[in-house]
């Protein structure tokens, strides 16, 4: 029979090698039998009374983390033949062992490519190709579970003159602009949550912030743009608290950056108390980009 005791050997969560790992013989059947659930030893003698090679497997209680238990493979055979038989059984059970333990190796690498692969895909799903920074879906999804559901703050950033850059000096010019935003926003004033909500339109989350402490930030942010990139920036603000949406936020500060841009872009404004968000009509019609 095999077990290993799993305070011998660090576990995944000690950065070591999982305990089940480095299986090792028991010495005393007692030992054995006291470690399995009354169920499980039932199970396994049923097995020896058939007098045939057994698998089986059982429930660990002794001294794992938090009172949890675990499985552990054991394989067990009934010797009924004489004592010349036993060296031969002793070494099938140790090459037996050994398989196991280079299965359960192959199973662990196996298992570590696919957490890769999967981490991969998350990370393409959710990420902004062209400046690296989260994607339209991915900061609507966590924005959600970022704000809490305290008091945040919103801000929406458009690039100022970006349609005439494109059409002056081409798309690969206003790639690399973009780029250049992704940038300089990865660094923003802050630590805000930023995503590219498409085309020059990026929007920040400063949560657990009100407007008056983030307003600093997104003008030293607005500063950075008019010194490093191209093009400048103009940047609208709005509180976001339950049991507003993330979308009635957001439109509340397309009002305010609406006024920005009318007012002469490369500037931050802030919504106003009372101040609705402009018709689609307005917003359309606004001097963007």
């Amino acid at each position: 029979m095999s077990d290993h005791p799993p305070s011998e050997t660090p576990g995944p969560e000690a950065g070591g090698r999982p305990w089940w790992a480095d299986n090792r013989l028991v010495a005393s059947a007692s030992t054995w039998w006291g470690r399995v659930r009354l169920t499980a030893a039932l199970a396994v003698l049923a097995a020896l009374a058939s007098l045939a090679l057994c698998w089986f497997v059982y429930l660990v209680t002794d001294n794992m983390p938090q009172g949890r238990d675990a499985w552990v493979l054991s394989v067990g055979l009934p010797v009924i033949a004489p004592l010349t038989l036993a060296p031969p059984l002793i070494l099938f059970l140790l090459t037996l062992l050994s398989e196991l333990q280079t299965r359960s190796r192959m199973l662990e690498q196996e298992v570590g490519r696919r957490r890769v692969v999967e981490q991969t895909l998350e990370r393409l799903v959710s990420t902004d190709d062209l400046t690296g920074l989260a994607n339209r879906r991915a900061f609507f999804q966590r924005s959600d579970a970022l704000a809490g559901g305290g008091r945040s703050t919103v801000a929406l950033l458009d690039l100022d003159h970006f349609k005439r850059l494109n059409d002056l000096r081409g798309h690969a010019a206003g790639d690399e602009a973009l780029r250049t935003a992704g940038r300089v926003l990865a660094d923003a004033p802050g630590r805000p949550f930023v995503g590219r909500l498409g085309g020059e339109e990026f929007g920040l989350l400063f949560a657990g912030m009100d407007p008056a402490e983030a307003r600093p930030h997104l003008e030293g942010l607005r500063a950075r743009f008019a010194e490093t990139t191209v093009v400048t920036a103009s940047i609208g603000v709005a509180a976001w608290a339950p049991p507003q949406t993330l979308d009635d936020a957001l439109a509340r500060a397309d009002g305010a950056l609406y006024r920005a841009k009318t007012l002469g872009r490369d500037r931050v404004e802030q919504e106003r108390p009372g101040e609705d968000a402009p018709p689609a009509d307005r917003r359309l019609a606004a001097p963007r980009g």
